[in-house]
């Protein structure tokens, strides 16, 4: 099964349909997103209006429960448009965390760190909340967004992926979506530029 990933689209449609083509040609059997698909761009509702025509799996991520909160309380952030309604029932509808098992791997999709952790896992650090977490879980696999970097990185018997961000307009952005092979755990990050391949750091997390 090959495993399409994106996460922290923000608001950036253009960038969002040239996710999906580049998984679609490279063999996406099924893509999800790992959150933060609104806030900081100018198409919100077109963004979540393409992930629900194309049924892919979300979770929420911390910038898509800013965008509920501000959008019912009106306050309007400048040059970023409220979302509408049928967007912030979307959002509201989805869960922080899920966690399925394909191809008998056990994997867990979160925005930020499963179990409600609310630090950053880079491929240098592993959140030390976070190692208390995953004592409670049966997890292979951890699919994360948020830091906008790609990642492979390995905790013990877990792996976490990060696709990076699929927006590209500021310095931090990797501008990337990236496939996960399972049951094999191979990952590969592709450019949303051009398409090719980009190199993936791969590092343990410090003890």
């Amino acid at each position: 099964m090959r495993l399409g990933l994106i996460s922290d689209i923000h608001a950036d449609h253009r960038a969002l349909l040239r996710a999906l083509d580049i998984l679609a040609e490279r063999g996406a059997d099924k893509v999800v997103c790992l959150g933060d698909m609104v806030e900081k761009g100018l198409d919100g509702d077109r963004v979540v209006d393409t992930l629900r025509e194309h049924a892919i799996v979300c979770v929420r991520g911390n910038h898509d429960d800013n965008a509920v909160r501000r959008h019912h309380e009106g306050d309007r952030a400048a040059n970023e448009p409220l979302l509408g309604a049928d967007a912030v029932a979307f959002l509201e509808s989805l869960a922080g965390e899920r966690d399925y098992c394909w191809e008998g791997v056990r994997v867990v999709l979160s925005h930020i760190a499963p179990g409600g952790v609310d630090e950053p896992v880079l491929p240098e650090l592993l959140p030390k909340r976070l190692k208390r977490v995953l004592r409670g879980y049966e997890a292979d696999l951890v699919l994360l967004g948020h830091t906008h970097r790609p990642m492979k990185a390995r905790h013990g018997d877990v792996w976490f992926v990060n696709p990076g961000s699929v927006a590209g307009s500021r310095l931090r952005d990797s501008h990337t979506c990236a496939i996960v092979e399972l049951p094999a755990i191979a990952v590969e990050v592709f450019s949303l530029h051009d398409g090719r391949p980009v190199a993936l750091p791969s590092a343990e997390p410090a003890p």
